[in-house]
């Protein structure tokens, strides 16, 4: 999404949530979940329980992220999980601290007046908020392995 998109669905969400239609959270949590879709879900798997895959190269599969909780426990470590996204935290499969596999796209469709923490603040921080809203529980997580 190149920065006029941004600042168009912005202005989109915006009247929706003037409008009634649909809160300023719902709105944030949908943009999230469709950034999830075409960035995330290839490798880490969907919501819809098909599950994360072998990378190729890597030689591991990548982690389910709807059971970050288990590992981190709830709610989510918010800023560690960004860390990870933005490149802060390396984390090899991702590729080098300034290049996560997609992470220069977050950055690169902001205006030059955009400050990484800018984008931190907004589309990470959606994509945490959207992770910790799709966290399975124990009973789930049973259910899905059988």
């Amino acid at each position: 999404m190149n920065a006029k998109h941004a600042r168009t669905a912005g202005l989109i969400g915006a009247l929706l949530v003037a409008a009634g239609c649909e809160s300023q959270a719902d709105y944030r949590l949908r943009v999230a979940e469709d950034l999830f879709d075409r960035k995330c879900a290839e490798c880490h798997g969907g919501t819809d329980g098909e599950g994360p895959r072998f990378v190729e190269g890597f030689g591991a599969k990548a982690p389910d992220l709807r059971r970050l909780g288990f590992k981190y426990g709830t709610p989510l470590p918010k800023e560690k999980l960004a860390a990870f996204i933005d490149g802060r935290q390396e984390v090899a499969a991702h590729g080098s601290r300034e290049m996560p596999v997609w992470g220069e796209e977050l950055y690169a469709n902001f205006p030059e007046q955009e400050s990484v923490e800018d984008v931190r603040a907004g589309t990470i921080s959606m994509l945490v908020d959207y992770l910790e809203s799709i966290q399975v529980d124990l009973d789930e997580a049973s259910e899905d392995s059988e």
